[in-house]
């Protein structure tokens, strides 16, 4: 998405226009930046899709048990998760998100101790924001019951909900301090906790349900456990770390520029809690066609947050190199990443919706033996697949266009593609035919009208307005006086070359 608010951006470098030769050079140039600047984004996404496989698998690992536990189990304590999610993570996880953009256009701009005041800054909010949640989540069976649902399957889900409320502290702040590695791109640290994390969850989901046999309490606790293990094992790691010794040093900046935050952590939220709500909303939606649908969505719903970790790496990678190259004050090089990033995410689509569609008659068996769900399941998967390749574009370009630090854009795009289109036109369908089916094609329909407006969204921004705005968020803490900003602004090397420097 080759902006044109920067002047000599697209033109060739001589000026005149009509030099064949001079035209050959700059596209030739261009060519080998985008390649460039390709390798850099694949060095992010691979890792930082391991991440999200490693985290998604803890949830898999939980409805996998739970699956085996029976029908009204899995239904049950997808409600609950359902209500977690709605009330709890898309809150917490679209507040700290906003990190990204203050993280890595700091760190674009070697700021060290601006991207310190920013993870402090965000902790004490989301531990407030997490305090707030666990009253809500504790209440998790009577909002169940308010809503109509099966009171056996309230009662199963608000179990799952009182786990989730002592569950989304520790999960949040692993959360926060992973989105500080990743703004430097350092990957390892993430890596290897959800990688322990996901052990934990294994180990005492077979210890808790199957051995001591606690059920549905024992999938609350695996889940628990498994988040403490994350958070406990990458606050070590950046604890003895060679990230500079004052970090436990309060910034005075931490609790004086909240306002700051807010105003980028306010439309990250909305953003993240229109496109995740809408699947969680329209799983209520169908739950009232029985239990038999609900068990069916969240088969369909599982596999698509595990293909999401294609989506996650390349979108990650988006909003990093963007931030990072902004901060930097090279907008040319945010322009050729936005671009790089849609390429890349249209290859990867095409890569998950191949491996779904290929696999569809196998992959469900992880889930259920029963036979009606399975044809329901293999039945809806051609759309998934279809779902998937519009998915992996959608989100790729809208994490590009909140590296250049506009979430409220994003924010506004998301609400009519997901509430005004998908949502409504979704369940329509679904309702109407009595098909699980409908849902998917109204997400796809939305996403279509998503994709179109981020790409012109991001062919006309002005570059050099969004490198002035963040060189603006960045040094806002430095200039505020505080000692802890202003001694050692420099940035421990990145494992991977830092060619936006150059």
């Amino acid at each position: 998405m080759n902006g044109r608010g920067e002047s000599g951006y697209g033109s060739n470098s001589g000026g005149t226009g009509d030099n064949d030769e001079e035209r050959r050079i700059f596209r030739r140039g261009l060519m080998d930046e985008s390649l460039e600047e390709a390798k850099e984004q694949m060095l992010l996404m691979m890792p930082t899709a391991l991440v999200y496989a490693s985290s998604v698998l803890q949830w898999l690992v939980s409805f996998a048990v739970l699956g085996r536990l029976g029908e009204k189990q899995l239904a049950g304590a997808s409600l609950g998760m359902t209500l977690s999610n709605l009330f709890g993570n898309v809150v917490t996880l679209g507040l700290s998100s906003a990190l990204d953009i203050h993280l890595t256009q700091a760190h674009g701009a070697r700021q060290i101790r601006s991207m310190q005041a920013a993870l402090q800054r965000g902790m004490m909010v989301l531990t407030i924001a997490c305090g707030c949640l666990s009253v809500v989540l504790f209440n998790g069976e009577r909002i169940l019951l308010l809503a109509k649902q099966d009171p056996e399957l309230a009662q199963i889900g608000g179990t799952i909900m009182k786990w989730t409320c002592i569950a989304i502290w520790p999960m949040t702040m692993f959360d926060i301090v992973k989105r500080y590695f990743q703004a430097m791109s350092r990957l390892r640290p993430a890596l290897v906790t959800t990688l322990f994390a996901l052990v934990v969850t294994m180990l005492s989901n077979f210890v808790l349900v199957f051995v001591k046999g606690y059920g549905v309490n024992g999938v609350g606790a695996s889940l628990f456990l498994g988040n403490m293990a994350m958070f406990l094992t990458i606050f070590a790691y950046y604890c003895y770390s060679e990230v500079p010794d004052s970090w436990w040093q309060l910034s005075d900046e931490a609790f004086e520029r909240w306002q700051n935050f807010l105003s980028l952590a306010f439309p990250s939220l909305v953003m993240m809690f229109f496109e995740w709500g809408s699947f969680e909303v329209g799983l209520l939606i169908i739950s009232y066609l029985g239990p038999e649908t609900i068990a069916t969505q969240t088969i369909l719903m599982n596999a698509a947050y595990l293909l999401f970790t294609i989506p996650a790496g390349v979108s990650t990678a988006a909003v990093t190199r963007v931030g990072n190259h902004l901060g930097a004050g090279d907008g040319k090089a945010a322009a050729i990443a936005s671009t790089v990033c849609g390429v890349l995410a249209g290859l990867s689509g095409i890569v998950a919706a191949a491996l779904l569609t290929l696999t569809r008659n196998y992959w469900p068996y992880i889930y259920t033996n029963d036979e009606s769900l399975l044809a329901a399941v293999i039945e809806v998967s051609p759309w998934l697949a279809i779902f998937e390749l519009t998915d992996n574009i959608q989100t790729t370009l809208g994490a590009a266009v909140k590296g250049t630090g506009r979430p409220h854009l994003g924010a506004i795009l998301t609400a009519i593609g997901f509430w005004v289109i998908s949502v409504p036109l979704g369940s329509y369908i679904s309702i109407t035919r009595e098909t699980v089916a409908g849902i998917w094609q109204g997400f796809l329909y939305g996403e279509i009208v998503l994709i179109s407006s981020y790409i012109y969204a991001l062919y006309v921004t002005d570059w050099p307005l969004m490198v002035e705005k963040a060189q603006r968020l960045v040094l806002s803490d430095a200039k505020s006086g505080d000692p802890l900003l202003k001694r050692k602004n420099s940035i421990p090397p990145s494992p991977i070359p830092e060619t936006i420097f150059v």
